[in-house]
Order: C-alpha cells, then sequence, then structure tokens
C-alpha cells in the first residue's frame, strides 16, 4: 500500500488556499502549506481520479524560470522521480514532442509517456503557459520491457512575473496511472514527492547558469535565444 501511495504522489508534482472555489468546477481541498508552498486536489469531472493544483513564488525572473522549463536534460535533478526526460521531435524551440519516464518503487512498474509540450509567451502580459498533453497511441518510442504507458495526461505551467521581479509559479495536473492501481488507492497519495519537486524548482532556479541564461530576455526575443536542450 505505501508504494502505491508514492507511486500517485510521484506521477503528479504540483506548486498553489484552504477550500478555493472555481467556477464551474469543483472546490479544491488543501493538501499542504509550507515554506511557501501550497498543494492542492479536486474532484476530477468523468473520472475517478483527482486533478491537481499548486501554487507558490520563487525568487527568479520569468525568463529563468522559462530557460528552466525548457533545460529538458535538468528534469531528473529537480522533479521527484523523473528518471528521464527528452525531446522525441522539436518543430521549434517552444513547440517538441518529450517523453518521459517515471522511476517507481517496486512492486509498482515504472511509468513512461510521449507528451506533446507548447510554450507560449505573452509579453505584455509578463506570462509564460507551457501545456502538456499525452500522444495516446504513439509508438515513436517503444514501451521498455515491464513498463506501463500512460495514455491520457496533462501538465500546464502559468508562470508570471511580479512588480518585484520574482515569478508566480501555477501548475495543474492531471494523469490516469495506467495498470493495475486502483482509484481509491490513487488518491490516497501523500503529497511529498510534489512538495520537494517545487521546492527544488525553487533552488534550481537560482543556480548562476540559468540566471546568465536568461540575463536580457524580454517576450520577444526568448525564443531566439533559448538555446534547446535535447
Amino acid at each position: 500500500m505505501k508504494c502505491l501511495k508514492v507511486f500517485l504522489a510521484s506521477l503528479i508534482f504540483i506548486c498553489a488556499s484552504p477550500i478555493i472555489a472555481t467556477e464551474g468546477n469543483n472546490p479544491w481541498k488543501l493538501l499542504i502549506d509550507r515554506n511557501g508552498v501550497k498543494i492542492y486536489n479536486r474532484d476530477m469531472a468523468g473520472s475517478p481520479i483527482r486533478e491537481f493544483m499548486g501554487r507558490c513564488v520563487v525568487d527568479a525572473s520569468l525568463y529563468t524560470v522559462g530557460v528552466l522549463m525548457l533545460d529538458f536534460t535538468a528534469y531528473p535533478e529537480w522533479v521527484a522521480s523523473c528518471k528521464d526526460l527528452r525531446s522525441v521531435a522539436c518543430r521549434n524551440t517552444l513547440n517538441c514532442d518529450l517523453y518521459y519516464i517515471m522511476a517507481l518503487p517496486w512492486p509498482v512498474s515504472n511509468r513512461d509517456v510521449i507528451l506533446r509540450a507548447v510554450a507560449t509567451v505573452y509579453p505584455d502580459e509578463g506570462v509564460i503557459h507551457v501545456q502538456c498533453d499525452a500522444i495516446p497511441d504513439d509508438n515513436r518510442v517503444p514501451v521498455p520491457s515491464g513498463y506501463v504507458r500512460l495514455k491520457a495526461m496533462y501538465v500546464k505551467w502559468i508562470l508570471k512575473q511580479l512588480p518585484d521581479g520574482k515569478t508566480d509559479v501555477t501548475f495543474l495536473s492531471w494523469a490516469e496511472p495506467g495498470g493495475f492501481v486502483p482509484s481509491f488507492v490513487a488518491n490516497m497519495s501523500t503529497s511529498d514527492f510534489p512538495y520537494k519537486s517545487l521546492l527544488n524548482l525553487a533552488r534550481m532556479v537560482r543556480l548562476p547558469k540559468y540566471v546568465e541564461m536568461a540575463r536580457g530576455m524580454n517576450g520577444q526575443n526568448y525564443k531566439q535565444k533559448m538555446k534547446l536542450s535535447q
């Protein structure tokens, strides 16, 4: 049972107040509020698996966080349970198909998924959106022996520049775990893995290499100046 809880906590990580109502949707339930990180979940219409949301403020500029988001090779350093993330194909710097592997504790099988990731920059608003959606039945990367492929998953990051130079980070995520994981077990997942991931993000964006890469970036030149990690 403990491993199954860890599985779901690893599968969906997040960062965003007691119960908050969103118009037209179920209310969010607060799971954790510590060290500036707030994590929530709520019932998802049409699915027994709950949706997750989070929010935090990181001490870094919008484009410093944006640079980290596009450094795919660094994800195992800060995303809990991420064994690998790499590009499968890119149409441009901000539009890529990614292969993501989650390393999970025995006896739960590792999961993998192919995601379409699209980043959209709104320079006038000082906002970056990153939307990732599973591509079902995509066989460009064979499923490794013993793995379970996720076919239904989405992740959305909303990054907003604040007047003091920091960045407000909002994260939404939902996934069907695949394989044999009962929904009641999935929804009992702890918040340790998402919490650690967001603390790691706050640490990573302070690294000199990301600060330097983002120097001089703005909404007009972000795409051109960003050197894609593949």
